[in-house]
């Protein structure tokens, strides 16, 4: 059998097999709500990926959304510490970040090299958390009124053993994380995980370009026929 005859056969498996791939992804999992306005109660499955200093000077954190009852502030750290509540939100390496009470689109900037990170290092960025809803609306990060905090990444990291954030890609060097701001013990807690949703830039994260594997195929495919054609020849 010539390779003119069996290429064209294998780049229908290739599209085959691709297709079947995007269909597992999308079946085995539920892609997070992170576009206002958010869909609220619509549990998905959280990436719990961490975010990394791009080394490119000032990160931009903004406030895109939340729908919570609860107040919350990004806090930001350089590993998980260890110790009590209290303990922990002093370790933090900067606490005058965004409120989930700002304006939409409201942002700050900061030089994560002034505080000791270099070019790979992980941003640990927390959520802390006051249940009390007392709609008091933006105000200055106090640790007394603190009774919950969340950090990214894996579970281990958080006192109740699960993931509380998702992690997606905005574009180069943009993430977009939202959070699930309630304690795994919550009966009202909804695993939706866009509770309070930020953005982040210029870092790097481990979560994958969704039409990066796509691509790859596309250019797969590309190559494959015009080599078939050169054959035919």
């Amino acid at each position: 059998m010539t390779m003119a005859k069996w290429l064209p056969v294998s780049v229908i498996l290739m599209v085959v097999l691709l297709a079947a791939g995007g269909m597992v992804t999308q079946a085995g999992a539920v892609v997070c709500d992170l576009t206002p306005p958010v869909s609220e109660g619509l549990a998905c499955t959280p990436s719990g990926a961490t975010i990394a200093y791009s080394g490119a000077g000032d990160v931009t954190v903004t406030f895109i959304d939340s729908a919570a009852s609860f107040d919350s502030w990004i806090l930001l750290y350089d590993a998980v510490p260890a110790g009590p509540l209290a303990a922990q939100l002093a370790a933090a390496k900067k606490t005058d970040l965004l409120s989930n009470r700002e304006a939409p689109a409201t942002f700050i900037s900061f030089d994560p090299s002034l505080l000791g990170f270099g070019a790979g290092a992980e941003l640990l960025f927390a959520l802390a958390v006051d249940t009390d809803p007392n709609g008091v609306g933006d105000r200055a990060f106090d640790a007394t009124d603190v009774e919950l905090l969340w950090f990214m990444g894996g579970a281990g990291r958080n006192a109740d053993g699960i993931i509380h954030n998702d992690v997606q890609s905005g574009g180069p060097l943009l993430a977009i994380v939202g959070f699930e701001d309630r304690d795994a013990a919550d009966p009202l807690i909804d695993f939706d995980y866009n509770d309070h949703i930020f953005s982040f830039f210029p870092v790097t994260t481990s979560v994958p370009n969704p039409g990066g594997l796509v691509l790859v195929g596309v250019g797969l495919i590309g190559f494959a026929l015009a080599d078939w054609k050169r054959r035919r020849r």
